[in-house]
């Protein structure tokens, strides 16, 4: 029978083995004095009641052992080849179960360790078990440089860089792990939670910079979760990420990211658009998987949002309901799919799948999208870098906010697009709808667009079914060449918003557009057969002032129905000019000037013939007729007239003297002088381009 009872001072812990008998916890006796070394223990009480032969057997009774003391200095190597604990201090009770340390202080590099309470214990079984639980503070820096350490590794493969973090951190741990020289992480039982407060993390995703972070981790043998709040460059967001050890999703990472993005929240994340402006609401859940694939959702709220696509001619106010969600699978060659997508914003529904290669888009599919008075089907393909196939084909397109006081005939820079890229448009829709009520059926069309401006192309079309319309469109060197034919000009000219008083007729325009000049102007002729005038206010008010009002009243009923209108004209930023443009019916009219259609003005004179007829018949008598009519387009029974201001109520001045007048003095007497011939744009002007 052995029995002891006393105290000790001034002990060294490497000691320790000296005077523990290693019959007692032999695996114990092996952990504690090969990794707990260094440091002192100051004072200390025992009491020992042991039994013959139960140190040789091993088999020492319930409280024959109770060993107290403090610690000072340890040092403790628990996992090799992980940093040390140091500085460790604390008050132990050792007994033939098992060691305890309570109040346990200590330094693991500059973080601070504490702990209510360290065990080993089962001394009397053959393993022994290692339960510790600590409370870790510092900066996060040292922190998540310790969890990427080998064989911890938990940092790095999320793309985060330790070294560059910055804030504050305490964590919460439990080990359980036996006291075995071979131990292995996956033998270790374990968990952590910690929270960290202003973390940041620099290129968290690409250029995407983590700051502010508030965020609560937590780790154990299944996986690693975080969550909180913190802004993606500016951009505040809640944060809740999850990664997998184990199981059927080992390796994979799930991320899902909240948070309201404005215009420089937009900036900030390189996603900003001219098409937006306030807030919107965004939400992305993605899994990635070691094998460097990805899928998920993402959803957008543009509920906050005004929206306004100039292209399309559609907008949305703020406040109005908006959303847009899709699927999302991105392969590891960097190929991202949406599929599923679905957009309903404001009046505009949509349902697509859009494939991107290396963050670019390379195709969109719309089997339907419908805004306004819009039905159509949208197919987009990037042929090459520069190169983009265009398909639109449906039962309807609305053309109204294309051509309503549109005066432009090209928007493009002169000095060429900000963009190289070629784009080939096909079009086939039942029906475009046009000003006026008027619809232009079985459209057809090819263009070819090289960055803004339309190079080559052609349209085809019926107007109430039947009366056709074709358009064609060339480039030709350093100009392009237009033409418009149709069976029903009056359509054609309503529709299009350029002049509402006519019907019927057969036209014929051609043109040039200059592109050496910055307005790209327009030169051509327009000759339109049998095309019948209603309404005409201008030319019913010149009408009245001179004295026809029995022609007015034919204008205001069924129409005046001219055989012939013909004439040249230029086209620049919404401005008509004209000079011998004239109308041969049962009146005849010429008209020189402009009509500034932005402006709403107009400045013109001319000549009106009452009865053509009659005087076309005095102008076919040799040399006399001369004398008496003039030149082309006048007559001896006329009158000039000059009319200038607003559309709506121009002011009219009529030269009654001219009615009595040969048309050759009329025209050398009473009309303006200084009208030169419109000429064509001349491509050799000052900063014109040349011909390659």
């Amino acid at each position: 029978c052995l029995t002891l009872d006393g105290s000790l001072a001034n002990l060294q812990v490497n000691d320790i083995g000296r005077f523990w008998p290693y019959s007692m916890a032999s695996n114990g006796y092996d952990w504690v004095t090969a990794n707990i070394r260094e440091g002192v223990v100051p004072s200390g009480t025992y009491k020992i009641n042991l039994s013959a032969g139960a140190l040789e057997s091993g088999d020492i009774p319930e409280g024959a052992v109770d060993l107290r003391f403090d610690l000072e200095g340890v040092t403790a190597d628990y996992y090799a080849p992980l940093p040390k604990v140091t500085d460790i201090s604390g008050s132990a009770v050792l007994t033939e179960t098992g060691v305890t340390i309570n109040d346990m202080t200590g330094r693991l590099g500059t973080l601070e360790v504490t702990s209510d309470n360290v065990t080993i214990n089962e001394f009397d079984k053959y393993d022994q078990l290692a339960d510790i639980q600590i409370h870790v503070t510092g900066n996060s820096r040292e922190m998540f440089t310790f969890l990427d350490l080998e064989p911890l590794g938990l940092i790095s493969p999320y793309g985060i860089v330790p070294s560059a973090m910055t804030g504050e951190g305490a964590v919460d741990a439990s080990f359980k792990f036996p006291l075995r020289f071979d131990l292995t992480l996956e033998k270790v039982d374990y968990w952590a939670k910690g929270a960290f407060t202003d973390a940041t993390i620099p290129k968290v995703a690409g250029d995407i910079n983590l700051t502010g972070g508030d965020l609560k981790v937590a780790v154990d043998p299944k996986g690693v979760t975080v969550d909180g709040t913190a802004k993606l460059n500016v951009v505040p967001v809640t944060i809740s990420a999850e990664s997998w050890f184990s199981g059927p999703r080992e390796g994979n990472r799930l991320y899902h990211v909240t948070g309201e993005i404005d215009e420089a929240g937009r900036d900030s994340l390189d996603i900003a658009s001219p098409y937006l402006t306030g807030p919107m609401g965004a939400e992305l859940r993605i899994e990635t998987t070691p094998a460097g694939s990805a899928s998920g959702t993402v959803t957008v709220d543009f509920a906050k949002t005004a929206i306004s696509v100039e292209p399309l001619h559609w907008t949305k106010e703020a406040g109005v309901p908006g959303r847009v969600s899709a699927d999302l699978d991105v392969t590891a060659e960097d190929v991202a799919t949406l599929s599923n997508i679905v957009a309903e914003v404001g009046d505009m529904k949509a349902t697509a799948t859009a494939v991107l290669k290396d963050g670019l888009l390379s195709s969109l599919t719309v089997p339907r999208v419908t805004y306004g008075e819009n039905d159509f089907a949208l197919d987009f393909t990037q042929a090459a870098a520069d190169q983009m196939n265009v398909r639109l084909h449906g039962a309807q397109f609305d053309l109204k906010p294309f051509v309503v006081a549109t005066y432009d005939l090209n928007e493009a820079d002169i000095d060429g697009p900000e963009e190289d890229r070629m784009i080939d448009i096909e079009v086939e829709v039942d029906q475009a709808l046009m000003d006026d009520g008027l619809t232009l059926d079985m459209v057809q069309a090819t263009m070819q667009i090289e960055g803004n401006l339309i190079t080559d192309g052609m349209a085809t079309g019926k107007f109430a079914g039947e009366k056709s319309f074709n358009f064609e469109i060339a480039r030709n060197g350093e100009t392009r060449t237009v033409s418009f034919i149709s069976d029903d000009a009056g359509s054609l000219f309503r529709g299009l918003d350029l002049y509402d008083d006519l019907r019927d007729g057969a036209l014929k325009l051609t043109a040039e557009i200059d592109d050496t000049q910055e307005s790209r102007p327009a030169k051509g002729t327009i000759e339109i057969k049998d095309v019948r005038l209603v309404n005409a206010p201008v030319l019913g008010k010149i009408l009245t002032v001179g004295s026809l009002g029995g022609i007015v009243d034919l204008l205001r009923g069924d129409g005046i129905v001219f055989a012939t209108v013909e004439g040249p004209f230029t086209y620049e930023n919404g401005v008509f000019q004209t000079k011998d443009f004239r109308a041969v019916g049962s009146i005849g009219i010429t008209f020189n000037g402009t009509v500034d259609q932005p402006a709403n003005k107009i400045d013109a004179f001319g000549t009106v013939i009452p009865s053509y007829t009659l005087n076309s018949m005095l102008g076919n008598i040799p040399i006399l007729g001369t004398l008496l009519v003039g030149r082309q387009g006048e007559g001896i029974f006329g009158f000039s007239y000059e009319v200038s201001g607003g559309m709506e109520n121009p002011d009219i001045d009529v030269n009654a003297v001219s009615a009595l007048a040969p048309g050759i003095l009329r025209r050398m007497f009473f009309e303006p002088w200084d009208q030169d011939d419109i000429e064509p744009p001349s491509t050799n002007a000052p900063g014109a381009r040349q011909n390659p």
